[in-house]
């Protein structure tokens, strides 16, 4: 709603009860990270932790 701006700040108060410095930050927050949530599902930090945590190939020879 609030993202959409289908209804202003106050009025998505009134109908939830959050405080509008809340809303406003979840809005900001989103927008300002909406980018991660869609980056191939993982963050940075959890694709680097898969990498180091991933064993390495085993080498078959024939």
């Amino acid at each position: 709603m609030a993202i959409r701006e289908e209804r202003t700040i106050s009025e998505i108060d009134q109908e939830t009860g959050a405080h509008p410095n809340m809303i406003s930050k979840w809005k900001r927050d989103l927008l300002d990270n909406a980018d991660s949530a869609f980056r191939n599902g993982k963050s940075e930090n959890e694709r680097d932790l898969e990498k180091k945590c991933t064993p390495p190939p085993i080498c078959q020879h024939s």
